[in-house]
């Protein structure tokens, strides 16, 4: 399959989604022909990046990116360790729940920054065959946490993981710091203890800041998610405008409470929630395919 739709196949990487028709006689073409174009309308219309299929045994039989993970094994495989190997594995161990993974670097998709979340397929008889996995847009979180208007000139918004390496973007910065700042401030290391507060304490760059912090928990991932403003500019602020000041204050809770009910509430009850409750009709395909492996 891979020499099929990969390697006999040389598009640029941007244009994966194109492999439709590997112009071969097997039962995967068909199934692949007729799978193809509703999977790449349902994740090009839903903002996803990449579609996955798998078996029971771990084998990667379909993706509409066609990129290096697509025919490897996720058990035994080069990709084993991946995030979309975490999901797989425990939506595989427990059907009928919706498994979510932290961002992380994922090689096949040019070493970019990944989330994957994934559900159990379940047929008309009730019998497992597969998992189902999606490759979310991770763009859309760092647009949202990079939110500068009504910030003045040193608000901004981050996320933190557990391992201290930021999940969003520094506004100060001119190249990504996803997955490569490290922040052990005071206030993300009580945000990812469960703790909530505003206080003043040093930033990842040193600098006295006053910072809200919280925290919100996506299945087993907890992210710190800090609000913050230099004491500089506080300072500033108080001695020329007391408008100002409470404007911006008021800005940085807003924003810091809007952030946690997007992403625990609204993206989740639309767009999570949602997938882990759709039922796919795998009868049209299921015996060209040995999806159980």
């Amino acid at each position: 399959m891979r020499k099929l739709y990969i390697d006999d196949k040389p598009f640029p990487s941007e244009q994966y989604q194109k492999r439709a028709d590997a112009n071969d006689d097997s039962a995967y073409r068909e199934a692949h022909r007729k799978l193809h174009p509703i999977a790449k309308l349902f994740v090009t219309k839903r903002g996803y990046y990449d579609m996955f299929l798998i078996g029971l045994n771990g084998d990667i039989y379909y993706t509409v990116e066609k990129e290096s993970d697509f025919a490897t094994n996720l058990l035994d495989g080069r990709w084993h360790d991946t995030g979309l190997a975490d999901v797989y594995r425990r939506a595989k161990e427990k059907p009928g729940t919706v498994a979510m993974s932290d961002m992380q670097t994922y090689s096949p998709s040019n070493g970019a920054p990944a989330i994957f979340i994934a559900r159990a397929i379940i047929d008309s008889s009730g019998e497992q065959i597969g998992v189902i996995a999606f490759q979310l847009p991770t763009a859309e979180i760092l647009k949202i946490m990079n939110y500068t208007v009504g910030m003045r000139e040193t608000g901004e918004t981050y996320l933190v993981g557990q391992d201290q390496l930021m999940r969003s973007n520094s506004r100060f910065a001119k190249t990504s710091t996803v997955l490569q700042q490290r922040v052990d401030s005071t206030t993300a290391k009580k945000a990812l203890a469960g703790q909530r507060g505003v206080e003043f304490s040093e930033d990842y760059r040193n600098v006295e800041v006053l910072s809200a912090y919280s925290n919100i928990t996506l299945d087993q991932t907890t992210w710190a998610v800090l609000a913050e403003i230099d004491r500089d500019e506080i300072t500033a602020m108080a001695g020329a405008e007391r408008p100002a000041l409470s404007g911006i204050l008021s800005f940085i809770f807003a924003l810091s409470i809007w952030s946690i009910w997007y992403w625990q509430g609204r993206q989740l009850d639309d767009g999570v929630i949602e997938q882990s409750s759709m039922a796919l009709d795998t009868s049209d395909f299921a015996d060209k395919a040995d999806w159980g492996g």
